[in-house]
C-alpha cells in the first residue's frame, strides 16, 4: 500500500486534508486492503495512539546543565543587535 501515494491524491498536491478527505483516504485504504470501511474505523478506534511512541535516552552532556561549557554555562548566547 502506498500511503503518501494516497495522500497525494486526496490532498490533490496541497499537503493538507480535511475531515472529508481524511475519509476519502480511509475509504482507499479499505479498498486496497479489501476490507469494509467499518473495520477501518473500529482499528482506528482501538489504536493506542502512543503504543509506537519511544521514549528519548538521557544523554549526559546535552541533559546534564552541570557538564555545559564556554558560553553555554554562563546561560547561552545573546542577540546583542541593538546594544547601545
Amino acid at each position: 500500500m502506498d500511503v503518501e501515494g494516497i495522500y497525494l491524491r486526496v490532498s490533490k498536491g496541497f499537503g493538507r486534508i480535511n475531515y472529508e478527505t481524511f475519509l476519502k483516504a480511509l475509504g482507499e485504504i479499505a479498498t486496497i486492503k479489501k476490507v469494509s470501511l467499518e473495520a477501518i474505523f473500529n482499528k482506528l478506534a482501538e489504536a493506542d495512539p502512543l503504543a509506537a511512541t519511544t521514549k528519548a535516552e538521557f544523554v549526559r552532556h546535552h541533559d546534564d546543565k552541570s557538564t555545559y561549557t564556554g558560553v553555554y554555562r554562563q546561560g547561552g548566547p545573546r542577540n546583542l543587535a541593538g546594544a547601545k
